[in-house]
């Protein structure tokens, strides 16, 4: 969940719900559970459209 500053924003943009496309998702990933050692940042254009990475971060 969101912290800080920004949680207010993003519970105010998720009681909105789902607008259609472009939808941008984000992964984490990592050895165990418990860290994350890659997140990887990526959009689907539209529907059917395969998820290309645009930025990985290790």
């Amino acid at each position: 969940m969101a912290q800080g500053k920004h949680k207010k924003l993003l519970s105010k943009r998720l009681r909105k719900g789902d607008k259609g496309y472009p939808i941008a998702t984000i992964a984490f990933y990592g050895a165990d559970n418990k860290m994350a050692s890659k997140v990887v940042c990526a959009i689907i254009a539209f529907d059917g459209a395969e998820a290309e990475p645009m930025k990985k971060w290790f």
